[in-house]
């Protein structure tokens, strides 16, 4: 496994991937030692983080490697359909995958590549939600800011 420490427009992101695949994608305020070289994987998956950022309409095109229940991966194969400057309701992502609400809340908090895997596109119907299990503070500052990149898409 391999790490690394990339700066964004959200902040620092920490990104974990095998020799094939991105593991996860985290949020972070440390910044990890410089490495002067990166793996082909590392590599592809900071390019199109950078492709992404430059450009909203920009689809992921990565490999990745879900670790979780049977429910959260079909979830989180459910989250990449929605495309780049749309949302969808808890709710109606909840009847597109036979599940309930609060199971796809769920499954988001559980969603170990944020960005890549969008959960910030799901959103409740009175408000913009949670993201990354938080409903206040960076977090929420972090999804509105994709949202609004993502609305010029």
């Amino acid at each position: 496994m391999e790490s690394a420490t990339i700066t964004s427009p959200v902040g620092l992101l920490k990104l974990t991937v095998d020799h094939t695949s991105l593991l996860t994608l985290d949020f972070t305020t440390k910044k990890s030692s410089a490495r002067t070289t990166l793996s082909e994987t590392m590599n592809q998956v900071c390019a199109q983080l950078e492709a992404y950022f430059e450009n909203s309409s920009w689809t992921f095109n990565l490999n990745l490697n879900f670790m979780g229940t049977s429910h959260q991966q079909k979830v989180w194969r459910a989250l990449q359909k929605i495309k780049p400057g749309k949302t969808l309701s808890y709710g109606v992502l909840a009847k597109r995958v036979n599940s309930a609400a609060q199971a796809i809340g769920g499954a988001c908090k559980a969603n170990p590549t944020p960005i890549i895997v969008p959960c910030h596109r799901v959103v409740a119907v009175a408000s913009s939600g949670g993201f990354c299990g938080h409903t206040s503070g960076p977090a929420m500052d972090i999804k509105h800011w994709l949202l609004e990149h993502e609305a010029h898409a």
